[in-house]
């Protein structure tokens, strides 16, 4: 498993350099280079089969044919034998040697006789021709583009493409309205990136290059532009041409397209389990050679089952390929504690089943999103979800154990593993009048399909179902209306485009189209983004060619879905798994997630950048994902893709174009020029030095880490600023948390500077605490931003919890509580009490009464409507704030409105400064307090994400200072929107 990389046209030791660098990840053993005047090739080697003989490029006896190869042919034992038996000579046991015989022998026919999963490029020097070709099914990435240059340039990920400076880095909008709108990507040849395509798979492109006439003189741009959306068509080719001309010397490349396998539909195949059953154990052992070692992915669910449970019976069995496991099969398992998806319960009965030695990898919101620049690099393109994150957590745990992992990607596609593929095998017996059969399936699964129908008619479970249209469901997000009509005029809307009536059509649709070719670009990325290969059994050749024959009846029967899967098993799935109903897929909580760090979105949804985009009303959208967490609007997924275009923009087009260079990395600004050259320099001299590294040398292995989720935010909205300031204040000021320094409000840019404090406690002077740390800070305009806690601790309205005497009434109320990770609140007898104390029991007894009735007709709120502000401000001891705040309660500040108008006053002699007191978390914020002249509408608004923290921070004080204006909004337009978000909180 490697990366590779290179070009036709003229060579640049420094250009293949810098693209086999950010390639190290897909291969940190070794690489190698091949360098012609028409064509240079890179590799990248992660070392799996022929350690000691594999090396690339490898060439043929003659050296008249060079390959670089990423992935591996299974059966190419079976090709060596025949080519042996053709006269060939072999000088290593690597499958990379018999590609290039294959391809001596048989041409460019040979990628269809290949059972695996690949990309290569062969450098064919009799012909001066530069050959390129994807697996059957692209599981192996390819990606090419044409460069201004003249170069034809390819690669394993976009991101060595984008080390050609002549590459422009540019969204492809057709295809971010497409992502964002329907949920599509990895569906057609066109990348994100506009101009970069993916070769497709069953594809190989053969790129002519003529004679060069002076080849120090090649230059210029292309004359030919890219393929139409379809690719090559089966049965025939595209043909391109693209011409480099300077001083004469010209390069003319000719690339044609082939398509050399297309799936083909049939319902004349056995459909015998057996066979089934012996064809997946073939699948899987192949998937074992190995001289490292090889372990398995298992999520609990029938697919990763199978394949461990194979993978148990050919290590007992001592099959020779099962040496690679080592005497002992290891298994790699994502799990969430005590949440709804968690899988725990099958997973420990498929290890019981198997005897493998199992590691749970316990997957964390607060370190995904730490990690979420990481996971967007490697990426490269936006994601369906949250979801492959959990695979990432795996990979990287696994890494320390095995070199390969088998997993189940394709199963559910080819063999209908998803409850919708249920209705729509119900739909073609309904169109094909099969009456007797669709009452006879509709019913057998009447449980997996109810909470599907009910869901989609609006009706939940329990007294919500039973309330009908009494009870309050979110309301549908028009995800449309969140976009900018002069966007949505700009593209075309493709339609939905799946068959909804056709069970083999609408799985073939979704093997080769919508589903499986995103899949697969995650199972990719994010195994070698840690330096390990993935191997996917279900996608052998002989087995899918096998399924693409069954009749529909195969795969849902009796209710069933994977009726084939299930009957071939029999004796090999323990009965649990089995006999599963309900499938929850390889993933993360994904709403949850979001709900849980909606103070880190929230404040990504605020920043500049993501304000000014021309795609979305970053109002509505801001506006709308509140609503989606306080249960007012529908969960869509559309704000993580919001989220994902967003951070995917700023990580590969706007760093790329801030650093103006072909690096795809920004460099760090400051204000001083001589530092900017210096860090240039720097910059420029590592580059050159990682550059010819990674043509030979090892790497390190595993993904790096780039930094906080506000980090590029920030240094992207300096830069749309423009000012000394800006930029000082972003290298000053350090966000908590990976908080955005940065925020808008009414078309205004602000920066909200944390300001770190002393401890204060009970009997400090607040006026002192002020004066000393936020005295220097402040001028003239400025906001000063406290918390409520430090003005309550010096009126003395903190406690021990120990010294707190909670009385009947408060323990009995603290039980119908809901409590949240994000604070106490009134969830212990010691808070509540507090509460009785400071609003009086009769108004608390009526607050939760009101509030009880109003939950069950789905209202919420209602409570500290009634009990006031001051009972909403209390709060108890939270693991994770300061000693000894972390072990007392506290009310909300004694008359906010005076306190704020005091020290504005004190302030003064900076200017016109403002005060607003604030209770903030990250599930809310409230201006308890204000001086004159400060807009509590404005604060609360750049306030919303916690800026100042939830736990040990001792940031308890911002400064709001405003430094521009939002490029592109109009200050009355944007005022309009930010009152229409206000009615809509």
């Amino acid at each position: 498993m490697c990366g590779i990389f290179g070009f036709a046209g003229k060579t640049d030791e420094q250009l293949l350099g810098r693209m086999g660098a950010v390639l190290i990840h897909r291969g940190p053993d070794d690489g190698g280079s091949l360098r012609l005047p028409w064509v240079s090739l890179g590799h990248r080697r992660l070392s799996i089969i022929d350690i000691a003989g594999g090396h690339q490029p490898l060439a043929n006896e003659d050296e008249t044919v060079w390959l670089i190869f990423n992935g591996e042919v299974y059966n190419y034992r079976e090709l060596r034998a025949e080519l042996l038996s053709k006269g060939h000579q072999f000088r290593t046991n690597s499958d990379s040697e018999v590609i290039i015989h294959a391809y001596e022998e048989f041409g460019p026919d040979c990628f269809k006789r290949f059972n695996g999963m690949w990309a290569l490029a062969i450098a064919d020097t009799k012909r001066r021709r530069l050959v390129l070709a994807r697996d059957h099914f692209g599981i192996k990435p390819l990606y090419y583009a044409q460069s201004p240059s003249g170069r034809l340039l390819f690669a394993s990920e976009i991101k060595a493409l984008l080390q050609d400076p002549a590459i422009k880095a540019d969204a492809d909008d057709q295809m971010v309205y497409e992502y964002l709108v329907h949920g599509f990507h990895d569906h057609r040849s066109e990348t994100f990136f506009k101009g970069i395509y993916h070769l497709m798979p069953a594809t190989y492109m053969v790129v002519d290059v003529d004679a060069v006439v002076d080849v120090d003189a090649v230059g210029g741009a292309d004359a030919a532009g890219g393929p139409d959306g379809n690719g090559a068509r089966d049965g025939g080719a595209t043909t391109e041409a693209a011409d480099a001309t300077n001083n004469g010397g010209t390069l003319r490349l000719r690339r044609e397209l082939v398509t050399y396998w297309t799936p083909k539909l049939s319902e004349d195949g056995s459909g015998d389990p057996e066979e089934f059953r012996r064809l997946f154990q073939k699948s899987v052992e192949r998937r074992l050679v190995a001289e490292v070692p090889v372990g398995s992915c298992l999520s609990g669910g029938l697919d990763s089952t199978a394949i461990v449970s194979f993978m148990s019976e050919l290590l007992r069995d001592k099959a020779p390929d099962a040496a690679s496991m080592r005497g002992q099969l290891k298994t790699f398992s994502a799990v969430f504690d005590k949440d709804p998806i968690d899988e725990r319960d099958y997973i420990k009965v498929a290890v019981d089943h198997t005897g493998a030695d199992t590691t749970y990898i316990r997957p964390q919101s607060e370190v995904f999103v730490d990690e979420l620049r990481d996971l967007i690099w490697h990426q490269e393109e936006p994601i369906v979800s949250t979801g492959p994150y959990a695979q990432w957590c795996v990979m990287r745990e696994a890494r320390k154990q095995v070199t390969v992992l088998l997993d189940g990607q394709g199963g559910d596609e080819l063999l209908a593993g998803y409850v919708p593929y249920h209705f729509v095998y119900l739909r073609q017996l309904l169109k094909e009048r099969k009456y007797a059969a669709l009452t006879r399936e509709a019913w057998a699964a009447r449980d997996i399909l109810k909470p599907f129908i009910l869901r989609r008619l609006g009706l939940g479970a329990g007294l919500r179902g039973l309330l009908g249209r009494g009870a309050r469901r979110p309301r549908d997000l028009p995800v449309r209306s969140l976009l900018r009509p002069e966007f949505s005029a700009s593209v075309k809307d493709p339609g939905y485009g799946r068959s909804q009536d056709n069970l083999k059509l609408r799985l073939l649709q979704d093997v080769t189209t919508y589903s499986l070719p995103c899949l697969l670009r995650y199972e990719d990325r994010n195994s070698m983004a840690h330096s390990v290969e993935s191997r996917v059994p279900y996608l052998d050749q002989e087995l899918v060619e096998w399924i693409l024959r069954l009749p529909p009846s195969a795969m849902v029967r009796d209710g069933w879905s994977r009726w084939i899967v299930r009957a071939g098993l029999r004796g090999v799935l323990p009965e649990k798994i089995r006999g599963r109903r309900w499938k929850v897929g390889f993933t993360t909580p994904e709403m949850r997630w979001l709900k849980a760090r909606r103070a880190t979105f929230l404040g990504l949804f605020r920043s500049p950048t993501f304000q000014a985009r021309k795609y979305w009303d970053a109002e509505k959208v801001a506006a709308a994902f509140l609503g989606a967490c306080q249960g007012r609007v529908d969960e869509s997924m559309f704000f993580w893709r919001a989220i994902n275009v967003e951070l995917w923009l700023r990580e590969f087009i706007d760093a790329r174009a801030s650093a103006g260079s072909g690096s795809g990395t920004a460099v760090a600004t400051t204000s001083s020029p001589a530092a900017l050259v210096a860090a240039a320099e720097d910059v420029q001299a590592t580059a050159v030095a990682q550059a010819a590294a990674a043509l030979t040398l090892p790497g390190p292995v595993g993904a790096q880490h780039r930094g906080s989720l506000g980090d590029l935010g920030d240094m992207l909205a300096a830069d749309m600023i423009g000012t000394e300031e800006a930029w000082r204040l972003r290298d000053t000021y350090r966000p908590d948390g990976g908080k955005h320094l940065f925020a808008t409000a009414r078309g205004r840019v602000y920066a909200r500077l944390p300001i770190k404090t002393g401890k204060l406690v009970r009997g400090d002077s607040l006026d002192d605490f002020v004066a000393e740390y936020a005295g220097p800070v402040v001028r003239n305009g400025d906001i000063m931003v406290i918390a409520e806690k430090p003005v309550a601790i010096s009126q003395g309205r903190s406690w021990p919890i120990e010294e707190i005497k909670a009385t009947w009434l408060a323990r009995l109320l603290t039980k119908a509580v809901t409590k949240t990770p994000h604070g106490i609140g009134l969830g212990i007898p010691q808070t509540m009490q507090l509460a009785l104390n400071e609003a009086g029991a009769p108004r608390i007894l009526v607050a939760a009464v009101v509030s009880a009735v109003a939950r069950v007709l789905g209202v919420r709120g209602v409570f500290y409507k009634i009990a006031g502000p001051t009972v909403e401000a209390i709060d108890g001891p939270t693991a994770g704030t300061l000693p000894p705040y972390d072990s007392q309660a506290k009310l909300g500040p004694k008359d906010p409105m005076g306190v704020a108008a005091h020290l504005a006053e004190m302030l003064s002699g900076s200017g016109a400064v403002g005060v607003a007191i604030i209770d903030a978390s990250d599930l809310s914020v409230k201006v308890l307090g204000h001086s004159a002249g400060v807009d509590p509408a404005v604060v609360a608004t750049l306030m919303r994400d916690n800026p100042l923290g939830q736990g040990h921070q001792q940031t308890p004080i911002a400064v709001l200072r405003m430094v521009g204006e939002l490029p592109g909004t109009p200050r009355d337009e944007s005022a309009r929107s930010g009152r229409s978000m206000a009615a809509a909180d």
